[in-house]
């Protein structure tokens, strides 16, 4: 969790497909936050398109994560 909070504030964008892969293997609503949280930070096309497919989680805990602004945590 730690090193997914550190490449968003980084702004590391080859983590992008790494985080898609990771959403797509049904990661734990928790990690899933997180990388929603470091896909904002991040700011990328690819990135905003995974925020969108975010959206749709059946967690609310996720689909926060994906409207949060860069500063909340």
């Amino acid at each position: 969790m730690m090193a997914i909070r550190i490449l968003g504030q980084r702004k590391y964008e080859r983590a992008v497909p790494v985080f898609a892969g990771m959403i797509a293997a049904g990661q734990d609503v928790f990690t899933l936050q997180e990388i929603a949280r470091a896909l904002v930070f991040i700011d990328t096309p690819d990135g905003r398109e995974l925020l969108d497919r975010l959206r749709e989680h059946p967690s609310l805990v996720v689909r926060m994560a994906c409207d949060e602004p860069c500063g909340e945590r």
